[in-house]
């Protein structure tokens, strides 16, 4: 890594610790973030790898996978999720393909391509139940605080809520403070913890009042896991204030782009990774000896490093659909302070692993490992103090490295890994357009595919950057292959089949 690239790494990382400090002085706090905007914006730029030349065989496989399954939800964009109160196209002009053409660009056979094409029918017929879903709560409650206290049923306390409807989605509108608007991809963000509801956090379609689940499985035909799942993606909070930003927001999933990628869908999703967990969850059984005795520790530490190691997978994956949905709401517009929540990797990590060392510190898993066991309490108490200080040692290790070490530790390359993913998405969108198409929607979708099929936990602990990771994939891959695909389907447009040519003489 250039050492220009490594001095505004260490500077984020002391700019966003210095941001933390000056949270009781506004004025401060704007000039700090315009700095380290600034950094941002050259750091992301900095990593942008250079595209691979003219493709002269088909890309790797996940790359055909992610362009063909963009290709197959475009159609589905210019139609299928049109917004009523948003009539302006998504998609003003979709790519259709034919099987010949993509077979020849992109190496998959016609039957996994079949397959591909009815996986993502089968996830725009989610939407279509949305829209279905919708429609009928609007139709049969006309009052909204009915309807609320029957979607929210403990949040009685809630005063004059509001409920309005935006193409396949229902907010729910309260009076609280701004929040945010990464809240709305980060569920662990939840501000001031007074407040009535945190946003994400705060619907759950198994809570919803089992009358309203009954008459809706009968209303749109659906079983009641369904519902469920439906009211997930289709339900959300948002407090009053700066409501109309985070609905500008939120177009990511209005517009569709969330249901056939999958990435950003349900709401709820990812608010597990900020809530307790049990003894499952830290899978005790690998890092105690039970069968010693006395019972004794097993090397904690790799069984920590592999429960993170998941963790983190899911924070990169929210952070870069956050990205998504900023890039695809504002294009080309400047950069806004909330991005600086992003790159705060450190705060994110700390969170979503701190539920783990709770559970270790909490007095009921030591009455737990007891019983589970059969050693005394005296015992478990030792063993579980003595995970936890390890466990800490590895947090702070991965979450608040020295400033001094920050360049060689893993979470300078997990911030990289998003700066990379940052500047190649806003230099594609930048990069002027092939006169035969625009790829602006298609990147999104195959920026969105690639995310959801990326297995990213297998490079987390990797040393450097592995070359599959979203940034340094599309950067490198999407614009050859979009080429080799245009070039391919130029091809048959200007080629003659056999079968219909009619022999001179004939007639």
């Amino acid at each position: 890594m250039a050492d220009a690239t490594q001095a505004a790494l260490l500077r984020l990382y002391r700019g966003v610790g210095q941001r933390e400090l000056m949270s009781d002085d506004p004025r401060g706090r704007a000039i700090v973030d315009r700095k380290l905007l600034t950094t941002v914006d050259s750091l992301a730029r900095s990593l942008v790898p250079a595209p691979n030349g003219p493709l002269n065989t088909a890309p790797p496989r996940r790359i055909a996978v992610a362009m063909a399954l963009a290709v197959f939800s475009q159609p589905h964009l210019a139609s299928t999720f049109q917004d009523p109160d948003d009539p302006s196209p998504i998609v003003p002009e979709p790519l259709v393909a034919s099987n010949e053409v993509l077979e020849q660009a992109l190496g998959l056979s016609t039957w996994e391509l079949d397959d591909l094409r009815e996986e993502v029918d089968r996830r725009a017929g989610s939407m279509l139940k949305q829209t279905t879903l919708v429609h009928w709560l609007q139709s049969r409650y006309d009052n909204p605080a009915r309807l609320f206290q029957m979607l929210f049923p403990g949040a009685a306390q809630v005063q004059d809520p509001q409920l309005f409807r935006r193409g396949a989605h229902l907010y729910a509108v309260v009076e609280q403070p701004a929040i945010s608007t990464t809240a709305l991809y980060l569920p662990w963000i939840t501000g001031d913890q007074e407040r009535v509801l945190a946003p994400l956090d705060s619907f759950r379609g198994r809570y919803v009042d089992s009358g309203l689940k009954r008459a809706l499985c009968r209303g749109i035909g659906a079983s009641e896991a369904e519902i469920v799942d439906l009211l997930e993606r289709t339900v959300t909070l948002l407090p009053r204030e700066g409501v109309d930003r985070m609905l500008t927001h939120d177009q990511w999933r209005r517009r569709g782009f969330a249901t056939v990628t999958t990435v950003g869908q349900p709401y709820p999703k990812l608010s597990w990774l900020s809530r307790e967990v049990d003894a499952a969850d830290v899978r005790w059984q690998d890092w105690l000896r039970v069968d010693a005795s006395p019972v004794a520790l097993h090397e904690p530490v790799p069984s920590f490093d592999a429960i993170a190691q998941q963790r983190v997978h899911h924070v990169l994956e929210a952070l870069y659909t956050d990205l998504l949905a900023r890039l695809f709401a504002n294009p080309g517009t400047e950069r806004d302070p909330d991005e600086i929540e992003l790159y705060d990797l450190g705060r994110h990590v700390h969170t979503v692993l701190e539920p783990m060392l709770r559970w270790v510190r909490a007095k009921g898993s030591v009455t737990w490992i007891a019983r589970s066991t059969g050693t005394s309490p005296e015992h478990a108490a030792t063993l579980l103090t003595e995970v936890g200080r390890r466990w800490q040692a590895r947090a702070d290790h991965w979450s608040a490295p020295d400033p001094d070490s920050f360049d060689h530790s893993v979470l300078a390359k997990w911030v990289s890994t998003l700066a990379v993913f940052d500047g190649v998405m806003r230099s594609l969108l930048e990069a002027p357009p092939d006169e035969r198409w625009n790829h602006r929607s298609l990147l999104f979708l195959f920026a969105g595919h690639y995310i959801a099929e990326c297995p990213m936990e297998r490079s987390l602990m990797a040393h450097g950057m592995d070359p599959t990771i979203p940034g340094l994939a599309i950067g490198r891959w999407f614009w050859p292959t979009w080429q080799r695909l245009l070039d391919a389907m130029e091809q048959e447009a200007t080629t003659t089949n056999a079968e219909f040519t009619i022999p001179d003489g004939l007639f």
